[in-house]
């Protein structure tokens, strides 16, 4: 059987942590055949092992891959005409057949219109056309369209109408952009075009969430900022500051042998967490802790965490940003108080970089190991990863 090409849509920064992923999911191999652009990362895996996609913790959208023309918007004289023909001119099947086993669609698809004449429908590549039968019900499906590279003579619903208009001739399916059965992808960067077919009904960084607060952390950036706390069985987890508790949610959920703690100063986030913690009970994860406190003042003992993943207030929609001058140099004192020295390690997400420079350059207690840029909801930030230097905690 053939490879099933695939491409994922990720938080661009993390493109990295969704590599590490497919090496363990799927092995070295697949990890080293893999290509990554920012916020994308396009790979390959077998039919037989085609289903393991759904394990993916660090994606926010998977497609299959139909096609792809290089120079499909080269000249784009009769675009119109191009897009509009260009479905019949497609092999769906292989990309069909995989969208339909992902997604248990039960009902035929891959079926061409039914003719009037006596010469068939032209035919895609390698495609029996099959006669419409009007006990089926078809398909409903939208087109999404992209587009990057530089201007075009046409907008990109204008580019989604044309080819949606062209399916719609071609397989007689059912215009739906609201409830979807399936959703064809079309990607233009410049002279080249992709089309694919959306996996996942909607994006996955909502997923194990049900309680959502103001700013309600995405399940796939909480999964990559843990995966680069390297945490082991038994380890103490905690995020001091957890909102809605999706970085210990993820947490408990993809390292159940490890105790989760979580908690945070507002009353309101608290009982979001606790409710979201609940929603978890019949699953098979790990056990999580949900404490009102104060970030600054921790009712925990000195030197009782292994790890620390926490998300620190940008300042956009939770205070203004002159409040993290004071707030973020109390917080790293008390994590390190509570952090074991030269064992424990610190992951944080953050928007301010100069304050956090300042504190790492001034701070007897952290050491730097890596920084990545990262985008959270078009906002620039950044994800440290620290070390807990060896200096025993003293009151400074």
């Amino acid at each position: 059987l053939a490879d099933v090409r695939l491409w994922a849509t990720l938080p661009p920064g993390l493109e990295e942590i969704t590599l590490r992923e497919l090496a363990s999911v799927f092995g070295d191999e697949c990890k080293s055949r893999a290509m990554k652009d920012r916020g994308k990362v396009y790979f390959q895996v077998s039919r037989d092992n085609f289903l393991k996609v759904k394990k993916m913790r660090s994606v926010d959208n998977l497609f299959v891959f139909v096609e792809r023309l290089p120079d499909l918007c080269k000249d784009e004289e009769n675009i119109k005409e191009k897009l509009e023909t260009l479905p019949s001119r497609l092999n769906w099947s292989n990309a069909l057949e995989e969208w339909q086993e992902f997604s248990g669609y039960a009902n035929p698809v891959n079926k061409l219109k039914q003719t009037t004449d006596d010469n068939p429908s032209q035919e895609g590549p390698n495609e029996t056309p099959v006669t419409s039968c009007s006990d089926v019900k078809p398909p409903r499906f939208r087109v999404t369209c992209n587009r990057s590279g530089r201007q075009h003579t046409f907008s990109s619903p204008q580019a989604a109408a044309y080819f949606g208009s062209g399916i719609d001739d071609y397989f007689d399916w059912r215009v739906n952009l609201s409830e979807p059965d399936i959703e064809v992808v079309l990607n233009i960067s410049g002279d080249s075009a992709t089309v694919g077919i959306a996996l996942t009904k909607e994006s996955l960084h909502k997923r194990d969430m049900k309680h959502f607060g103001v700013m309600t952390l995405r399940s796939t950036i909480a999964h990559g900022l843990l995966s680069l706390a390297d945490i082991s069985p038994g380890d103490i987890v905690c995020d001091p500051m957890c909102g809605s508790g999706a970085i210990s949610i993820e947490a408990a959920v993809c390292w159940p042998n490890c105790y989760h703690l979580c908690g945070d100063n507002s009353e309101v986030a608290v009982g979001k967490a606790r409710a979201n913690s609940k929603e978890q009970d019949s699953r098979q994860c790990g056990s999580i802790d949900v404490v009102q406190w104060d970030v600054c003042s921790l009712p925990l003992r000195t030197a009782s965490l292994d790890v620390i993943v926490t998300d620190m207030p940008f300042g956009k929609r939770s205070g203004p940003k002159s409040h993290n001058r004071t707030l973020y140099p109390r917080a790293f004192e008390e994590m390190a108080r509570v952090c074991r020295p030269a064992i424990s390690r610190c992951v944080v997400l953050i928007q301010d970089h100069k304050v956090m420079m300042r504190i790492i350059r001034g701070s007897r207690w952290w050491k730097q190991r890596s920084v990545l840029a990262v985008n959270v909801g078009g906002i620039a930030a950044s994800v440290y990863v620290l070390s807990r230097t060896i200096n025993a905690y003293c009151d400074s």
